[in-house]
């Protein structure tokens, strides 16, 4: 049974990523606080009551139950997640994490804390199943003593369906807290959903608190076809709905932001790093509302380089400017660089200064030869280099490694060279897989934008080939890149005209 999801990150977290401002409380709060997140950037007002709430809900929505960030890995699980913390010369252990499954669903997370001798118990989170296999409910409980989790320090997250199309569509998400004799009702996030493009998708969201005898709307956002763009208006409510800001994500259809969605809900089960989020989003600009006219705020710049010998990406930068009304002035960058399979092994941000950029923080990733996530660090600029601050150590069960297994993948992947090659306006592209799995197939320009997905979806194993058909292209050197289980391979295709 298919239970159709919710794009958390794309919507409700990533907006408070883009902002250009930035702001250092803000982060160093976010950074120690929330598991997920790497780091944080200054929210609008409207967003920041929900902000805590919203990640939590993200994160526990995003059981550990596949690959994470940068990896493309066969079905695998998450066993273990140890948090380590740099003290002078070392990493010393800080906090652990085990997860348990009920066949394919999760079951549990029980968090203990390293008191320099031994494992204690911190708390557990519990995953409610619902008669189709859906998370219904989360339960958060703090350990109390002699085995027992006590339920006077809790909250839960409830979870409502509905059938659409065919499809069980999550609706709500309740939050509730215990107040030591009944759960009292907090918030809750709403969700709707419209049919485009020959499929639903979900169009607006909106947030509601709930004041002891019902549910008062706070916000919302809506996302509507702009022309070839997709677009996200910002509401707050005051006896009406007033519009406050706008997110234009250019060139980009529902179905490209579904991929998208899909792709960054992978990164939360592990590790969420910022640039990683940037180097997914679409490009974008942002407007605000002056004198009920929009008028730009921000705007995104991609910068991707190549080896060409091979096609192979090598770094991404994706740089923020913000408009002064005169010029478009540079105030932040992600910079993410990629190994020759095309792995983020760092990412950074920078801020411009006159001489140079300044690298405020940098994650660092590791993977084993199963393109499995070994280890993931990060360090913070301490005003005259960067100073490690935190790791995150993996341990894989089921089909996949745990670290430290140096053992040889042993399925084949091939991306093979596209005939012709030049071509117009079309050419075909052969690739073959190993075994049965997910496989996705997209070309894109030379800055790294999306031109086209030819495949996404489950592949049985052999040769297969699919067709660019590129007639309403202009000529110039496209990139051709397939992604299967522990693979990702490059190659550059011409379209001469």
């Amino acid at each position: 049974m298919h239970v159709k999801s919710l794009p958390y990150q794309i919507n409700n977290v990533t907006y408070m990523y883009k902002k250009s401002n930035y702001a250092f409380v803000s982060l160093l709060v976010l950074l120690f606080l929330l598991p997920m997140s790497g780091i944080s950037q200054e929210m609008p007002k409207h967003r920041a009551a929900n902000w805590i709430q919203k990640m939590q809900i993200a994160e526990k929505f995003n059981h550990p139950d596949a690959s994470g960030i940068g990896i493309q890995a066969e079905k695998t699980r998450l066993h273990r997640q140890l948090l380590q913390v740099w003290d002078e010369s070392e990493w010393v252990d800080n906090e652990e994490t085990r997860y348990t499954y009920n066949g394919d669903f999760p079951a549990t997370e029980t968090i203990s804390s390293w008191n320099g001798s031994e494992w204690m118990p911190a708390r557990r989170i519990t995953f409610m199943k619902g008669d189709y296999d859906q998370i219904e409910t989360i339960l958060e409980e703090n350990y109390a003593g002699n085995g027992q989790y006590m339920p006077a320090e809790r909250y839960r997250l409830i979870y409502g369906y509905s059938w659409s199309s065919g499809e069980l569509t999550l609706f709500h998400i309740e939050y509730d807290v215990w107040m030591g004799s009944e759960w009292e009702k907090v918030s809750r996030d709403s969700f709707t959903y419209t049919f485009i493009e020959d499929d639903f998708y979900m169009t607006s969201w909106t947030g509601s608190h709930h004041d002891g005898n019902g549910w008062v709307q706070d916000q919302k956002y809506e996302m509507t076809v702009y022309g070839d763009d997709l677009m996200q208006t910002d509401y707050m409510w005051s006896g009406e709905w007033t519009p406050i800001g706008r997110t234009i994500y250019m060139n980009t259809r529902m179905a490209d932001m579904a991929e998208i969605n899909a792709r960054i809900e992978e990164q939360a089960g592990t590790y969420l790093s910022l640039p990683l989020l940037m180097a997914e989003l679409p490009d974008f600009y942002e407007q605000e509302l002056q004198d009920n006219i929009w008028v730009f705020a921000s705007r995104t710049e991609r910068y991707v380089t190549y080896d060409w010998s091979n096609g192979q990406m090598l770094q991404q930068k994706i740089e923020i400017l913000e408009w002064d009304h005169h010029l478009w002035i540079p105030q932040m960058a992600y910079v993410i660089d990629y190994d020759e399979n095309v792995k983020p092994y760092r990412a950074g941000i920078e801020f411009p200064m006159e001489e140079e950029s300044y690298r405020f923080s940098e994650d660092v990733f590791e993977y084993n030869d199963r393109g499995l996530l070994n280890a993931a660090s990060l360090s913070i600029n301490s005003g005259e280099e960067l100073a490690n601050i935190f790791k995150r150590v993996y341990e894989w069960d089921g089909t996949g490694t745990s670290i430290g297994d140096k053992g040889e993948f042993p399925v084949s992947f091939n991306l093979g060279n596209a005939y012709p090659n030049p071509f117009n306006p079309t050419t075909v592209i052969p690739y073959e897989t190993g075994v049965a799995g997910q496989v996705t197939i997209r070309v894109y320009d030379i800055l790294g934008r999306l031109v086209s997905t030819l495949y996404n979806g489950q592949q049985s194993a052999g040769k297969h080939q699919v067709r660019f058909e590129a007639a309403g292209l202009t000529s110039g050197k496209y990139l051709v890149r397939m992604e299967a289980p522990g693979y990702s391979q490059t190659r550059a295709i011409t379209l001469l005209k």
